[in-house]
């Protein structure tokens, strides 16, 4: 996918980056379902009895993210989606552009990203 994310409002950014994340993780067989809020970056999926939250974060580099504990407190089904945004056509190329998610051959198929390009 080859856009200007520079043109993109913010919130146009986190919906391409909330909406990735839920393509990958119907495509995976998770029936998911957003925040009503339409600010928020939670995805809530289930499959079978399994619910488990996702908060996904976009970035345009590899640099810092930060999240509150008072906002993100760990637990066993919360987890974090990092969403990092390809370059810009006629940019150089990066190997770690794109984002996937893969399931590990775990007992509860636990998630984890995967750069792709």
């Amino acid at each position: 996918m080859s856009t200007d994310w520079a043109a993109l409002s913010r919130s146009e950014v986190r919906d391409v980056g909330v909406g990735r994340v839920q393509h990958e993780l119907e495509r995976l067989g998770w029936s998911v379902r957003r925040s009503e809020d339409a600010r928020s970056k939670l995805l809530v999926a289930r499959r079978g009895a399994r619910e488990i939250e996702v908060h996904v974060r976009v970035v345009r580099k590899l640099n810092y993210t930060f999240l509150t504990k008072r906002s993100f407190a760990p637990a066993p089904d919360r987890y974090v989606a990092y969403v990092r945004l390809p370059l810009a056509a006629g940019a150089q190329s990066d190997p770690l552009a794109g984002m996937g998610v893969a399931r590990r051959a775990a007992p509860q198929s636990r998630l984890r990203c995967r750069n792709v390009e």
